[in-house]
């Protein structure tokens, strides 16, 4: 009985497609202000901390690479996520409102951004801890993201490290010996690679960090919103996995794994020789 308009897709080209139709091109870049304001702490956190953290833990600690690139990428992604938690939940409310171009309160660009940010404080913020609920609430989903997000940089640096070493030698040890375009070469493979395969093991992580993020968002009126929705569950990471095994299964579990690689392989690999190529000019 439902129109078509208000079907709910579930393959990414039909949501592609639906995004196309209702909001045209532009609604492909809804968000972009709020990516690239979560972006820029968290690459300037992120990669600074693993290179100073595996280089200790090698020379100071004697611990093997692959060990040392797992312990610095937990350790590393843990201390950026908790800076930049308010910018990425922000920014995924952004994406999950439906409201186009314009964001929430229909605005657009950065107003719709710091829009995100007012809303999650109007959520919690009533009462008489009302300024702790409103800061509370800024880290909403701050620990299914840490859950998502630890392990993927465990393994992403793990597995990036044993591809340099495959690929050529020990680069993160010998990066004076190499020229920039072999640096470039071999991290662009290592992160195109390492980034494809983490990120589509850890998407049941990515779809419960999602849903605990958006779950108090009124989904026919966000822009009014000034409580949670009734009936809201308060799962947590583990609750909220097997609820979403229970409800669709594997399948649920797995829900956007394709854009979710597709998305993280050029992207991790492009952070990758970016910063390899400064680090080396600079360094």
């Amino acid at each position: 009985m439902c129109a078509p308009e208000c079907a709910r897709p579930t393959r990414t080209l039909d949501v592609a497609k639906t995004i196309f139709r209702r909001e045209g091109a532009r609604g492909f870049w809804r968000g972009t202000s709020g990516a690239l304001a979560a972006a820029f702490p968290t690459v300037g956190i992120y990669l600074p901390c693993y290179d100073y953290a595996l280089e200790w833990l090698i020379s100071e600690r004697s611990m093997s690479e692959g060990s040392a690139a797992a312990v610095a990428g937990a350790g590393s992604r843990t201390a950026a996520t908790l800076c930049v938690a308010p910018l990425e939940l922000a920014r995924t409310r952004v994406l999950a409102t439906g409201r186009g171009t314009g964001g929430i309160y229909g605005e657009s660009g950065g107003r719709a951004f710091v829009g995100a940010l007012k809303q999650s404080a109007i959520v919690a913020g009533n009462g008489p801890s009302g300024y702790l609920s409103a800061v509370r609430s800024a880290w909403t989903g701050v620990g299914p993201t840490l859950a998502r997000d630890v392990p993927y940089s465990a393994m992403y640096w793990y597995a990036v490290e044993k591809c340099r070493t495959y690929l050529g030698g020990d680069v993160a040890g010998h990066r004076e010996t190499r020229t920039v375009q072999e640096l470039a070469g071999i991290n662009f493979a290592s992160g195109v690679i390492a980034g494809a395969v983490v990120a589509t093991i850890t998407t049941p992580l990515d779809v419960v960090k999602t849903r605990v993020q958006i779950r108090d968002i009124h989904p026919t009126n966000f822009a009014s919103s000034t409580e949670s929705a009734p009936g809201i569950s308060k799962r947590g990471v583990v609750g909220e996995l097997m609820a979403v095994a229970r409800n669709g299964g594997a399948s649920a579990l797995f829900a956007g794994w394709g854009p979710r690689a597709a998305r993280a392989a050029p992207t991790g690999a492009i952070v990758l020789v970016s910063y390899e190529v400064v680090r080396t000019q600079f360094s």
